[in-house]
């Protein structure tokens, strides 16, 4: 680079653009703005940091010339450029002088422990959220189940239990409905007693009418009671009974669903053997037809070496007739030549002796 080269107002223009948009401070910041105009378009010369910072300050140093009451725009925006400058390095110096002082710990501890509080009603609103349960149905629990297609499932039972080891567990939806049925227990005592009243023969003037109307009471609770448990009995019967049909209705799914993969992928594979057989089949016709191709090039060739070597014939033997008609002509010319000098030499004898003679 030529020292001294003139700078260009495209060129200027460039070096305020980059100026302006990295704010260049320290010598290493000018160094990234020489990077930067270097691979512009506009920099038909190279220039260096030093020459670019040389440039900028004399713009910004350039005062204005007697007579006028403007200056040029770019001196203008080289000046709130260097406003911009002094703005950041005094933002820079401010906050390396900064001293933190006892208000501002204060203040960041107060606002830790509100985002440590912050963070801890999130983890405790986060462990009330409900959560979705499941329970399991025990051989032993009082259920009853009646099965509607228009309502789906409703399960009407006395106590559900949750056992960890019951394989079969049923999530529990909104939609289901779990009233208590009163259930009429009886106790020891009155187990007892209904024994021992059992026991007593039955005479009319040993039987009270009390013992007659606590013998019938029991009676009716123990039919009450029998009749429950056979329709518990039965209602877990049909609890069972739409499980074994829901887990054979799930075992059928799958295996038509592992029946459904096992034919997609036969049937890719049919796919994929059609495709290679007719890949196999196109290049095969794709060599035949070369084969041809080079067939009709190799006859195409023997060809015309045939009409070659024909012509070379009818061109030789043109050539030789002509030589042989030259060579012909030439022999005719030489004994007509030989006839008239033989006949001058005739002709000069006969005059000779004619003049001899006389």
């Amino acid at each position: 680079m030529a020292k001294g080269a003139l700078w260009r107002e495209i060129e200027i223009d460039a070096l305020l653009d980059i100026v302006a948009k990295y704010l260049p401070l320290e010598q290493e910041d000018w160094i990234q703005c020489e990077y930067a105009y270097n691979q512009e378009k506009e920099a038909a010369r190279k220039r260096s940091a030093e020459s670019m910072k040389r440039k900028f300050s004399a713009f910004k140093n350039t005062e204005k010339l007697a007579g006028t009451t403007t200056m040029s725009p770019r001196v203008q925006r080289a000046r709130e450029i260097q406003r911009e400058l002094e703005i950041k390095s005094n933002t820079i110096s401010a906050y390396d002088n900064r001293s933190s002082s006892p208000e501002e710990v204060k203040s960041q501890q107060k606002q830790l422990a509100t985002q440590q509080a912050d963070e801890s009603n999130t983890l405790q609103e986060a462990s009330n959220d409900p959560t979705v349960t499941t329970t399991s149905l025990s051989p032993s629990a009082s259920a009853s189940v009646s099965i509607s297609t228009e309502f789906g499932i409703e399960v009407t039972r006395e106590s559900v239990t949750t056992e960890e080891n019951d394989p079969v567990r049923i999530p529990t939806p909104l939609s289901n409905k779990f009233t208590p049925t009163p259930t009429v227990w009886a106790t020891s005592a009155q187990r007892k007693r209904a024994e021992n009243q059992s026991l007593v023969p039955t005479n009319g003037s040993s039987v009270s009418k009390d013992s007659l109307r606590s013998t019938a009471q029991m009676s009716l609770e123990n039919m009450t009671l029998t009749h429950s448990a056979r329709k518990r009995k039965r209602d877990n019967d049909k609890v069972f009974e739409a499980i074994e049909s829901i887990n054979s209705q799930l075992l059928e799914f799958q295996n038509n669903i592992f029946r459904f993969f096992q034919e997609t992928a036969q049937s890719r594979l049919d796919m994929k053997e059609k495709e290679l057989q007719m890949e196999a089949e196109y290049r095969r016709q794709s060599l035949d037809l070369q084969r041809q191709t080079l067939e009709v090039a190799r006859l195409d060739l023997e060809e015309r070496r045939l009409d070659r070597e024909e012509k070379r014939r009818l061109k030789d033997r043109s050539q030789q007739e002509k030589s042989e008609e030259r060579r012909e002509r030439t022999r005719e010319r030489e004994r007509e030549r030989d006839r008239e000098r033989d006949e001058r030499r005739q002709e000069r004898r006969r005059t000779f002796n004619a003049v001899w003679t006389k």
